[in-house]
């Protein structure tokens, strides 16, 4: 065979997957590669593990959320006493408009605590840049 049928062969099978891949249905859940968008409740630990978009609200005070997918994260904390992690490699936005929310990055994406109006912890381990806006 020569190598532009070796080629030609290898693009077929590569469009061939990507096609079917399309076909399959992805599910909306953590650990997957689809974005997300859930409601967590206080005192509950809320995780974000996949390679799409996640997006969290937590319902009530005080909710414990974890970003360690390599997608994005966006967490809402409306009234306020959040915990937030980023262990991950996608970027991670806590917005707490309650005030009192933690936010602690260790992972390789990077980390914005906004819309805090008060007694608001950004803590920035990671490799990943840290805003506090």
């Amino acid at each position: 065979m020569s190598p532009t049928h070796d080629r030609r062969q290898g693009w077929q099978v590569l469009l061939l997957g990507l096609a079917l891949l399309g076909l399959v249905p992805v599910g909306a859940g953590c650990g997957d590669l689809g974005a997300s968008d859930e409601t967590c409740r206080a005192g509950e630990r809320c995780v974000c593990d996949s390679l799409g978009s996640c997006r969290r609200s937590c319902e009530g005070r005080g909710c414990d959320f974890r970003c360690e997918g390599a997608g994005s994260c966006l967490l809402f904390c409306e009234e306020g006493g959040c915990r937030a992690e980023g262990t991950g490699t996608g970027s991670l936005i806590l917005r707490c408009p309650g005030g009192s929310c933690d936010l602690t990055c260790s992972g390789l994406g990077s980390c914005e605590l906004a819309d805090c109006p008060e007694n608001c912890n950004l803590h920035c381990l990671g490799s990943g840049t840290c805003t506090n806006g």
